[in-house]
């Protein structure tokens, strides 16, 4: 009898703890669903790769309005390559699209987000997707001629 009351406390105890403990998190909700889907079209790992031969081509060029000896020259291309390669490595594209598809789902609501998942379906949202890589590097090109006057004006 003395063992009775803890025994039932225990078994109690483990009845309440382990199902919570064995829960899994919860289903993704539709919408959850849907923001997954839309960041998913966006190719991020893919684009980004575009993103990151545009930036060494960026540093390479400012290299030369540097004076800077050919010798020199080359250890900072190597040194930057190193870097952007380390980045390649350290960035966990799973992590960036679950954290993307969280602001989306905070952004839009279902309906949206199945308007617009509905529009990069169409001729015309396959082909912006297509292009969009190729538009943000014209837009980094346009971005490195105005620099210097922006540099100049603020300095």
């Amino acid at each position: 009898m003395k063992f009775t009351l803890p025994l039932i406390a225990f078994t109690a105890w483990i009845a309440l703890s382990v199902p919570t403990a064995l829960a899994q998190d919860p289903a993704p909700s539709k919408k959850e669903q849907l923001a997954t889907e839309l960041i998913a079209m966006f190719k991020f790992n893919e684009n980004m790769e575009g993103v990151f031969k545009q930036m060494s081509s960026m540093m390479t060029k400012s290299l030369d309005s540097q004076n800077t000896t050919p010798e020199e020259r080359e250890k900072r291309v190597k040194s930057m390559e190193i870097v952007l390669q380390e980045a390649r490595k350290a960035i966990d594209w799973k992590a960036i699209e679950t954290e993307m598809a969280q602001i989306y789902t905070e952004k839009f609501d279902e309906k949206d987000l199945e308007d617009i998942i509905a529009f990069f379906k169409t001729p015309a949202g396959a082909k912006w997707l297509e292009k969009q890589p190729e538009i943000q590097a014209e837009s980094m090109k346009a971005m490195q001629k105005i620099l210097p006057q922006i540099q100049a004006a603020t300095m």
